[in-house]
């Protein structure tokens, strides 16, 4: 290891910290969960994508283990956190990172614009990017008042501060009430000693939308037949 990287290790020391990361079996989504496992923490992987969510958990060894959620669904995000408190004790940490964009913005070839979105897709990426996160949140925040704190963190997106053609016109509605929901539950829960935070990743490579640069994580858990 580089005196760089192991330096980095020593500042961000999890050891034996407990987290979840949703959306985690491709894209930024295993890159935190590599990343927290690196420094140190016990790592719950979760995903709709069983066979690829298996095989990252399987890559990163160690403490890691793998959970099958899809979180629009509010009963298996519940079953998620009763696992990782019966497994482990309880959740220091959990991303909320699950979140996908479904069609291309009308910045894209034959991409959606205001006078063509579907009504399908638009209640299937709010369903995901913003119902989703809810799930994920109230359920960490209910564990984290328990056991007295903890951090929640959840990945919102550049677009939700900017106009971002590249995507469709429910991500950015999903992730600009994202951000203010973080906000407001930012201010409910930091009397218990939970801090929630927000971060906005910018453009990277992924298949958020099919491949190319994407806005945000490009790990996809919703359901089978997602694009």
């Amino acid at each position: 290891m580089s005196e760089p990287a192991a330096a980095l290790l020593d500042l961000f020391d999890l050891t034996d910290k407990r987290i979840v990361v949703t959306g985690a079996a491709v894209g930024l989504g295993f890159k935190m969960a590599e990343i927290l496992s690196a420094c140190g923490a016990r790592v719950t992987l979760a995903d709709i994508d069983e066979s690829r969510l298996a095989a990252s958990a399987e890559k990163l060894g160690g403490d890691a283990r793998a959970f099958v959620c899809d979180v629009r669904d509010e009963a298996q995000v519940q079953a998620l956190f009763d696992d990782v408190v019966a497994a482990q004790g309880g959740v220091d940490v959990a991303f909320a990172n699950a979140g996908l964009a479904a069609v291309p913005g009308f910045g894209a070839e034959n991409g959606q614009n205001l006078a063509n979105i579907d009504r399908r897709d638009w209640d299937h990426v709010l369903s995901v990017n913003l119902t989703g996160a809810m799930h994920t949140m109230r359920a960490a925040a209910a564990v984290m008042r328990k056991q007295g704190g903890g951090r929640i963190v959840v990945t919102a997106s550049t677009a939700a501060f900017r106009p971002e053609p590249l995507v469709c016109y429910g991500y950015i509605a999903a992730k600009g009430a994202l951000v203010q929901m973080v906000r407001h539950a930012a201010l409910d829960n930091a009397p218990y000693n939970v801090l929630v935070n927000a971060i906005a990743p910018g453009p990277f490579y992924g298949t958020m939308i099919g491949g190319g640069v994407t806005r945000t994580r490009p790990t996809r858990c919703a359901t089978p037949g997602r694009t």
